[in-house]
């Protein structure tokens, strides 16, 4: 991933970060956990920030730090978010989807795909989904491979 793109997706997560002072503000935190396909589990926590533009439909972007002990590597996504939402009563359903890179840090760097559907109630959500995340092969460097898999959330919303 070029330094081009990681700075317009740093600059893009300031300006969701300066919306605080808007009404329509929402941030999250989340852990996570995942396991791949080939065995690289991973431990996640990331922020997301952004705005709530009506009762269905969040727009945001966020930061992550996943740590893949299989590999012993460490990725830092940077990602757009979008999110929707519908009011069941007690509980809200969501689809998140979050869309960007991550720099390349311990061999793992490139795109970040994260779709994850779940529930929230009150300010707390959970969700389960699947996460790709390209690494680089150190045996064929200009063949990478993805870290993709199952992924399960839990996080509170302020």
């Amino acid at each position: 991933m070029s330094m081009k793109r990681i700075l317009i997706a740093a600059v893009a997560l300031l300006a969701c970060v300066g919306m605080a002072n808007a009404g329509g503000y929402r941030g999250a935190v989340d852990l996570g956990i995942g396991a791949a396909r080939h065995g690289e589990s991973h431990f996640e926590v990331s922020t997301t920030h952004g705005y709530v533009v009506n009762p269905y439909l969040f727009v945001g972007g966020g930061i992550g730090l996943h740590y893949y002990w299989d590999v012993e590597s460490l990725a830092m996504p940077i990602y757009f978010d979008v999110e929707g939402r519908y009011n069941l009563g007690v509980v809200t359903s969501f689809l998140d989807i979050r869309l960007g890179g991550s720099p390349d840090i311990d061999g793992i760097g490139g795109i970040y795909f994260s779709p994850v559907a779940g529930v929230k109630w009150k300010r707390f959500t959970a969700g389960l989904g699947y996460t790709l995340q390209k690494m680089k092969n150190p045996y064929r460097p200009a063949d990478p491979y993805s870290l993709d898999g199952f992924t399960i959330r839990l996080g509170v919303e302020f």
